[in-house]
């Protein structure tokens, strides 16, 4: 794992500054090598490379070469941290004739033993400083003048600061570092790699010279502009469900391995978000494909995903649950924007843990064994699947034309089935989250299959949507009360299974009973409102759309 702090030097004097500077925070600096690096950024003509999630550099220094493969990661400020593979050539060489290792196994995974092409290069002119807490090293930081190019294109040459971990560091020093080049030394945080910006400058060209739509379009390709490189899994109406469903999971798969490094550094919590939806998503794709696999083949893939949602799930939960605190705290006076502390750091210390359950999960030999094998089921066309079944003489469907609509409406039919118990006057809570479950396997349903879909599909997802986010907030107003009352009841977040705290603490509860009273509000303005975010769902025009939807297979 690669982590490192990133910025812009303004101007050719703060660069000659920080040339001669001895020393940084409390650390010291050695004195400075010149090395010259020469940089290409490959991948296969179609850019599979990229769609997988990471980034295929070359690169030549002196006598040295070095094939890289970099995740495409997460930028917090200017601290980065990324998944890096990285090997060395005899010389450029194409994958199948690198060297046995990590690095060579995942590039054949991703782009096979297709030719990688050129896309674009980087020359930099670097000046290597090591920093040193006492005689101990920390930290590489390199002054580098970058052009970026390709062919006769090229971009304004910059002046760049880069700060990687060593061994021996920890991020509390790349944070103290970060923080003083910014304050003391005027220094912008660049949150865009190389390879991002070279993507935004040029796209992606073949060698042959013949343009390509850019893989990112001319704005500056930020996170979201990554993670939705790839726009829908491309299922086709003649796929078997198994290569349907295989297609699907490699889809969402690569989602979750490029929010992975974010969700460790913790710093922006929709990159935790967008890897626990990834989880979810395919643990509902199991639901709708997995009976066309053979059932000992997929059940560590699904057990792995079920393992990985009840590490991420704790930490997000707490995280949407202090988002909203927050919120709340913004609209009250000044005088009353401290009425929550002694909650908010029972809640914080709580959800500190789970960040800490998480990583160690996510650092434990068992998950990595689980991504590894995953990535290979979801690559591998046939692996696990069922033949085509034959019962009685005759064959079953087994195309996504035969099956889809099907489906569907077994989905359909699972949310419908809850009219008569959510219609009547006080529904049962539990019965609403029920139906929430249903609600939004309909939906993810509707989202694996809506490139085969007719163009109905968009609407029916997002009335669906919206019934699924109305319960969804009832479900967190459920859960906020009950944590609210044990606070207010026990003087402490009551059973530790829950939020935790010390045992026995007293708290001044005014701030508590004031904040449950809100939320309790809340929830009967839900209620209040279910009926009119359902009647869509029980509209006979929702029906018809399911129908029209489906005709096309």
């Amino acid at each position: 794992m690669e982590v490192e702090a990133k910025f812009s030097i303004p101007d050719e004097q703060t660069f000659q500054r920080l040339l001669e500077t001895t020393s940084l925070a409390e650390y010291g600096l050695q004195e400075p090598a010149l090395l010259h690096l020469h940089d290409q950024y490959l991948d296969t003509a179609d850019g599979a490379i990229l769609a997988g999630g990471y980034a295929c550099r070359i690169r030549q220094q002196d006598n040295l070469t070095l094939a890289t493969l970099k995740g495409l990661g997460t930028a917090s400020g200017a601290i980065h941290r990324r998944i890096e593979l990285e090997v060395e050539l005899p010389q450029p060489l194409s994958p199948q004739h690198w060297p046995s290792s990590a690095a060579r196994d995942l590039a054949l995974r991703l782009g096979g033993c297709r030719l990688l092409v050129l896309h674009f290069e980087a020359d930099q002119i670097r000046h290597r400083r090591h920093l040193y807490a006492g005689d101990r090293l920390v930290a590489e930081l390199n002054l580098d003048r970058v052009r970026l190019y390709r062919g006769s294109q090229t971009a304004a040459a910059s002046l760049e600061l880069e700060i990687e971990l060593e061994r021996g560091g920890s991020v509390t020093i790349l944070e103290r570092l970060a923080e003083e080049l910014q304050t003391q030394w005027g220094l912008l945080p660049q949150t865009q790699s190389k390879f991002e910006r070279g993507l935004a400058l040029f796209g992606y060209a073949s060698l042959s010279g013949t343009e390509r739509p850019a893989v990112i379009g001319p704005q500056p390709a930020g996170t979201e502009a990554l993670a939705d490189l790839l726009s829908a899994p491309g299922i086709e109406p003649d796929d078997p469900m198994s290569e349907a469903g295989r297609k699907t999971l490699r889809f969402h798969y690569q989602r979750m391995v490029y929010h992975e490094p974010g969700t460790r550094l913790g710093q922006d919590i929709e990159s935790l978000h967008d890897m626990r939806v990834a989880t979810r998503r395919m643990r509902a794709a199991f639901r709708v494909f997995g009976s066309y696999y053979q059932p000992k083949a997929i059940a560590a893939h699904s057990k792995g995903l079920r393992q990985t949602g009840r590490a991420l799930g704790p930490v997000r939960d707490l995280d949407v649950f202090h988002a909203k605190i927050q919120s709340y705290l913004a609209t009250l006076p000044p005088s009353r924007q401290h009425d929550l502390d002694r909650f908010l750091a029972v809640l914080e210390a709580r959800r500190d843990s789970a960040r800490d359950r998480m990583n160690t999960y996510l650092d434990s030999a068992r998950y990595a064994r689980f991504r590894e094998r995953f990535g290979q089921f979801v690559e591998t066309e046939g692996m696990g699947s069922k033949p085509v079944i034959v019962e009685g003489g005759e064959p079953l469907p087994y195309r996504v034309r035969h099956v889809a609509p099907m489906a569907v409406y077994q989905r359909l039919a699972a949310v419908r089935a809850y009219d008569e118990w959510v219609t009547i006057p006080h529904p049962s809570l539990e019965r609403l989250h029920s139906l929430r479950i249903a609600c939004k396997r309909l939906r993810y349903t509707l989202e694996f299959f809506r490139e085969v879909l007719g163009p109905d599909t968009y609407s029916l997802i997002q009335l669906t949507v919206i019934v699924q986010d109305h319960l969804g907030n009832l479900q967190d107003a459920v859960v906020a009360r009950a944590l609210l009352s044990d606070f207010i009841e026990k003087g402490t977040q009551g059973d530790d299974r829950v939020l935790g705290g010390p045992a026995g603490a007293q708290a001044d509860a005014t701030g508590v009973e004031a904040y449950l009273a809100v939320k309790q509000r809340e929830l009967e303005q839900l209620l209040d409102g279910f009926p009119a975010a359902w009647q869509p769902i029980q509209d006979s025009g929702f029906s018809r759309m399911i129908a029209a939807t489906v005709a096309g297979l």
